[in-house]
Order: structure tokens, then sequence, then C-alpha cells
């Protein structure tokens, strides 16, 4: 063979092996772009990351950087405490350096992210995909859930992300202490009075609660709905069409002084904290807490793990609403307007989005971590423990559903330019600590709906 003719033969099998490759990088895996370039995205979580990787969401994203070769997301871990992780949110949002996707939690601090044009809208690359829709319960209903009231997703064509979490609150028993004091477990609110008195006067602590923390009030959330008060009758009060002390608000915030007066919580309620109240009941040291399902797993690996039951809270015998479950969205992947900078990148953070919410990652956050995903999964095929069992049992048993932020049913931020979910919780911290009178937060309330920006 000539010279000539093996040169010839090598220009034409470089050329098709040029051509091959062109090819192959049209449909680059991973979301990257024709040329196989690698798309970086930034992505902030709660958690001390790096030095801490015990976390579902952690765990998700290093095994996506694993799998993917066009895409690779860069990890911030921003610590845990709420306070300090709202401040960096919010200072990132003013200065327009929000990452592509963060972990945020659904309330407030999101809603004043949206309002000021932080976020991007990937409504193109979410929405219009049928299988991730279908991976929430109710679909557009749950993932709506994430602007807490202030977009309409099919209307205005809004999603800036979708919610990870759905947080069942509700009153956690030790058993063997209701056994030692010859107590069945309380169901009617008269029951609850009896259990706590009989405590009480036999040296043991009825209800363990910390005061310090004001979001620490997950068992009373469900209390406004089952007296009726829905988002409508709240409405109503803030346009003037009725008066806080003319509803049921009274009455709920009475229930819980009533607790109070009872002796039902520790003598220093006013100031200790949620982990220290926690701690106490995981010890034995109290009959009845209020928390949230993201618990489970510790109280499955606790002592006392075979010893808990479950409830939603005592039934009233003047409330308007059954077996109410307060099933809250909290926990969110959100974008940043960073993440629409180009279509590329939209598909690309789209994509990261759509591997979280798969069965086999919903599933590990149920297994591993305890918590209930907001998109679907079959617990019944998890290896949840005996808490996290009859927690998701009751949850599947309630007829009501609050969806939202633990106080969707309340006027929204957006709606009212006011924080009315954070008013109910210090309104009830204030009442179990007894510095807040029943007057005192019908008033807070009315203030909150004279003073609504409604236009």
């Amino acid at each position: 063979m000539s010279k000539r003719l093996l040169a010839l033969l090598l220009a034409v099998l470089m050329a098709a092996m040029a051509m091959t490759g062109c090819a192959k990088n049209e449909t680059p895996s991973g979301g990257g772009d024709a040329e196989g370039e690698v798309i970086e995205l930034d992505f902030w979580i709660i958690g001390n990351y790096p030095d801490e990787k015990d976390y579902y969401l952690a765990k998700i994203l290093e095994d996506f950087n694993e799998t993917h070769d066009n895409i690779h997301l860069n990890i911030t871990g921003i610590g845990s405490d709420h306070a300090e992780m709202a401040n960096k949110w919010t200072l990132a949002g003013s200065n327009n350096k929000l990452p592509d996707l963060l972990e945020i939690n659904t309330g407030s601090t999101l809603n004043k992210l949206i309002e000021s044009g932080c976020m991007g809208n990937l409504y193109d690359y979410l929405m219009a995909d049928d299988e991730f829709v279908s991976r929430f319960p109710g679909g557009t209903e749950c993932l709506d859930q994430l602007y807490f009231g202030l977009h309409s997703v099919e209307e205005e064509k809004i999603c800036y992300g979708f919610p990870t979490e759905t947080e069942i609150q509700g009153w956690y028993f030790n058993t063997e202490i209701f056994e030692q004091n010859n107590l069945e477990l309380p169901k009617t609110w008269d029951d609850y009075l009896n259990c706590v008195k009989t405590l009480k006067a036999n040296g043991v602590l009825p209800l363990v609660h910390g005061c310090t923390d004001n979001w620490d009030t997950w068992g009373y959330h469900a209390w406004p709905i089952k007296y009726g008060l829905t988002h409508d009758v709240w409405m109503d009060v803030v346009n003037g069409k009725t008066a806080v002390k003319d509803t049921a608000f009274p009455t709920v915030c009475s229930r819980i002084v009533e607790l109070r007066e009872a002796g039902a919580y520790p003598d220093n309620v006013a100031s200790m904290s949620n982990a220290q109240a926690f701690e106490i009941f995981l010890s034995g040291g109290a009959a009845m807490y209020c928390v949230g399902s993201w618990k489970m797993n510790d109280m499955d690996n606790s002592e006392i793990a075979d010893k808990i039951a479950f409830s939603f809270g005592p039934e009233f015998p003047d409330q308007d609403v059954d077996n109410v479950a307060t099933r809250p969205y909290s926990w969110s992947i959100a974008a940043g307007k960073k993440a629409v900078e180009s279509e590329e990148r939209a598909q690309a953070c789209a994509e990261v989005m759509k591997w979280i919410v798969s069965s086999e990652r919903a599933t590990i956050e149920v297994e591993e971590y305890g918590h209930f995903p907001a998109c679907i999964v079959d617990v019944e095929q998890t290896n949840l423990g005996p808490v996290g069992k009859l927690t998701a049992d009751a949850a599947a048993d309630s007829t009501y559903t609050s969806y939202g932020q633990g106080n969707s049913y309340m006027p929204t931020l957006a709606e009212t330019g006011s924080d009315w979910g954070e008013t109910w919780n210090n309104v009830v911290t204030g009442l179990i600590a007894g510095n807040t009178s029943v007057d005192d937060a019908v008033q807070q309330f009315q203030d909150l709906a004279d003073a609504a920006d409604t236009e």
C-alpha cells in the first residue's frame, strides 16, 4: 500500500471517528451541551456538608455526581440553625448570589425571595413532564404548595421547585407510663385533662414542651382546623366581615390555657428548649410529647421505641372536623435565578430535580433517614421502624390533610403582608408559658387583620 493511499485511509477513518463523536454529543447524558461540556451547578443544602454527610439529600446528590458525566453539583452545606440559614438565603438573594439550586424551608423567607425576583421559573422544564408531576399526590395541587398560596401553577405557569418532605405532626405517648398509672391512652378532651391531672398528682410530668423555640408548636397546628377555622373564615376576618372574637379562635386558645392550668407542662417550660424537652421524653421522663415525623428515627433508636403510641391529639366535644391530620409540606428544592440563565442550565437543573424525586431516591429518604417524602412512596414496602409505621398508619387513616406550611389554613404573607403563621407560633408559646392571655391572643390576630394589605 502506498504512503499516499495509507494517508488517505487514515484521513477518512479520523473523519468518521469525529462524526461519530459529534453524533454522540448531540444527545449528551446529564443535560450537558452539544459539545459535551460539563455544566457546573451550585447546590446549597442544610447541614454542615461535607464534614457531616449523614443526610439523605447529601447521599442522593453525591450519587448523582457519580452517575452523571455532563452535570456536576458543587454541594455546599449552610448549617442547621434556622435563623442563620434565613440570613444566608436573604443576603444571597439581595446580592443576586443565590445558587442554581437550594434546599429551603417553605415559608416566609422563600416568599420574600420570590417577591424580590430572586428565584428561577422552571415551569417549562418540570411541569411539561407528566411523569414528574405524577410523582406527587394531587399532582399540581401538591406542587403549588411550594409557593404558600403566592402563585398558581396552572394559571400563571410558575414553578420554582417542589416540596421534598411532608411532615406528619401529632402527639406521642409513653405507653409504659400510662400503664403504670392505670390510665388509658387519651382520646377525648376530657380524657386528656383527666390524664394530666392524674399524672400530675402522681408526681409524673404529663406533657413536656420547650418554649424557647417558638416553632415547637407541632401538636397544636391542627386545633384551629378542628374548630373550622379554615382559610375562608380567616379571610372573612381580614375583609372585616367578622371579628376574631366572634370566631372559634378564643375557644382554641382557651383549650391550651386549660392544659396549662391543669398542670400539664414542666414548671420551667418558659426557659426549656425543644431539644431539652425531646431528651426528657426519650429518657422516659414525660408521658406525652408533641413533635413531627422527622423525629421518627430518633424515637425508633431510643430505649422506649416499643413503648410509644401516636395520635393527632384530642377530640373536642365542640369541634367541626374529625380525625384531622396536619401534614404540611416543609423543606423544598427551589431554583435560583442563576438556574435559568440559559436553556442548557435550566435543563440540567430540571434533570437534578427529577432525579431527587425518583422512587428509588424517595425510598432512601424513608428507610435511611426516617422522613416522609412529599413525592409518592409505598411506605409498606419500606423498612420503617415501629414508631415510623404507627405514624404512617395514623396518617393513612386521617380524613383531613393540611397542605402547605403548618399554618396554611391561615392567610398568607402574600395575601395580607403579615406572617400569620409566625404569630400563631408566638401565641401558642405564650399561652403555654403563661405570659399570654386569651384576650391578648385574640387582639394579636385582630391587629393582623386590621393591618392587612389586601390590595
